[in-house]
């Protein structure tokens, strides 16, 4: 994650540069956010306490967010669910987390989430369609 991360901003830097004398769009991507429990532990070392500590609202992007905000669109691999299903999926791990953590996309300078992953199902049907709607209603495109 972090070499992907560490390519991901150079990458940057390098069609930045470039931008100033051609017509080119910059793009920025990043993997495997997730924004909830693990497998039901909400401890302290969770992101629901962590990001509440953070006091930050675009927390965990806030360290970023220049490199996302100077792109012209950037895109995360959301691999959690933001909804209250009761389902537990029968699977090693499933992630699930607060419908409000969808504003952090929009405050992180995240521009479209994925949803084309293996965790986007960890609540079966109605979990998806409880991200989904949590997505759209902080006014970020989604994609499968």
């Amino acid at each position: 994650m972090l070499i992907g991360f560490a390519l991901m901003v150079l990458w940057s830097f390098a069609v930045s540069a470039a931008r100033a004398n051609s017509p080119m769009a910059t793009l920025s991507f990043a993997g495997d956010r997730t924004f909830g429990t693990v497998n039901g532990d909400n401890s302290s070392v969770r992101f629901p306490a962590v990001y509440r500590r953070s006091g930050v609202m675009d927390y965990p992007f806030a360290l970023v967010k220049r490199y996302f905000d100077n792109s012209d669109l950037s895109v995360v691999n959301f691999e959690c669910t933001l909804t209250r299903a009761s389902y537990i999926a029968d699977k090693q791990w499933y992630f699930k987390g607060d419908a409000g953590f969808a504003s952090i996309f929009p405050s992180g300078g995240i521009g479209a989430v994925s949803l084309a992953n293996n965790q986007s199902f960890d609540d079966s049907q109605p979990g998806i369609d409880d991200t989904v709607s949590n997505v759209k209603k902080a006014h970020v495109p989604k994609f499968y």
